[in-house]
């Protein structure tokens, strides 16, 4: 169709029709009247843009969960870090106590090994 013959807005469609002789019939069929059409158009475009509408609704909705859903995320993201860093800062405390005790125990095993080379003096 040419864009003069046909104007489209968002809830409506007007189309020009030029008045011409009523439709005959050929080959044995009857033409479909064209408001037959235009209310037929109208229809579908209300039901599309139901539809888009709807989609959009819908878009929405799931947006917002989304967004709930990565603030989720964050906050978890964020309580296994302080967790994580926890259990680093625990493991370096006990791997630095154990360093301390083993050498805490070569000191004591050098005393032990001193004291038993050394002769009891008697009063």
């Amino acid at each position: 169709m040419e864009k003069d013959r046909v104007q489209k807005g968002h809830y409506t469609l007007a189309a020009r029709i030029q008045k011409t002789k009523k439709a005959e019939p050929n080959f044995g069929l009857e033409k479909i009247p064209i408001e037959g059409l235009y209310k037929y158009a109208l229809i579908q475009i209300g039901e599309q843009e139901s539809y888009i509408q709807e989609m959009e609704e819908r878009l929405g909705v799931l947006e917002q969960e989304n967004a709930i859903m990565k603030s989720d995320e964050t906050k978890l993201s964020r309580l296994e870090m302080r967790q994580s860093l926890m259990e680093a800062r625990k493991q370096a405390y006990v791997s630095q106590l154990e360093h301390t005790l083993e050498k805490q125990t070569k000191i004591i095993k050098k005393l032990q090994a001193e004291i038993s080379r050394r002769p009891i003096s008697g009063h």
